[in-house]
């Protein structure tokens, strides 16, 4: 048995280990955002004469920057609405073009040693697919006309009533991506691409799987040769789903 000063001094032994704690580890420092290092390092070696043209300042234009992107090699998109408000005057045909293009290259290499997926070349800022070519006639191709270009060359003009040819894609700036394990590869100027809707692609390739109910389990041998019959195929969201399964 303890005497009283015994338990007195285990009582405060123990105390005294309870308010021992193990130190925390810092935290890693956030990393930069690739865009807006880019910029600030841009801005800081603009000619003094060049910054009293823009009317705004480094503040401004970084708030109005864009801080997402999608690498889809060699080309980096940016978000549609990138780069308006402050940077209209920057985007502008009168500012002059060694300058806006230092800024788009210096972009691209921050952003290309971020991803590293290997050289990335070109800068776009994305935009909505117009339902119509012009006044009287619909965009049933989806041609993506509203793409802003900033940097690169993206391959020829075509004027709205031009389907492009043969001689036009083989002329074309190529991007690629791979999505649910399928390679993808198109020229942003002529054709659209939508990274939508993967789960539902994804649900299609593994329809006929193993992992599925017995009913619905097929082989790809045995799926060659079937057709699939897509009624609302638009610009073929599930197209390469069908084929990769050996489907026509």
């Amino acid at each position: 048995m303890l005497e009283p000063s015994d338990r007195n001094r285990r009582a405060k032994s123990i105390n005294q280990k309870s308010l021992i704690t193990t130190p925390k580890r810092p935290l890693k420092p956030k990393a930069a955002n690739p865009v807006l290092e880019a910029v600030t390092t841009w801005f800081s070696a603009l000619p003094p004469e060049l910054l009293g043209t823009i009317h705004t300042t480094l503040q401004e234009l970084l708030a109005a920057a864009p801080r997402r992107w999608v690498a889809y090699p060699p080309m980096v998109l940016l978000p549609s609405g990138s780069f308006s408000g402050p940077w209209s005057p920057i985007l502008n045909l009168s500012f002059p073009s060694s300058h806006r293009d230092s800024l788009c290259a210096a972009i691209i290499a921050s952003i290309s040693k971020k991803e590293g997926k290997g050289s990335l070349t070109h800068l776009a800022i994305n935009s909505g697919i117009p339902l119509h070519k012009h006044e009287d006639a619909e965009n049933i191709l989806r041609t993506p006309s509203g793409l802003v270009m900033l940097y690169g060359d993206f391959g020829p003009a075509l004027s709205p009533d031009h389907v492009p040819g043969q001689q036009d894609f083989g002329d074309a700036f190529w991007v690629r991506t791979k999505q649910n394990g399928i390679a993808q590869t198109w020229a942003p100027r002529y054709t659209m691409f939508s990274r939508g809707n993967v789960k539902e692609k994804a649900r299609l390739l593994d329809f006929h799987s193993p992992s599925q109910v017995e009913g619905r389990r097929r082989s790809k041998e045995q799926l060659k040769g079937d057709v699939a019959v897509d009624l609302y195929a638009g610009i073929g969201y599930f197209v390469f789903s069908y084929a990769a399964l050996g489907m026509r």
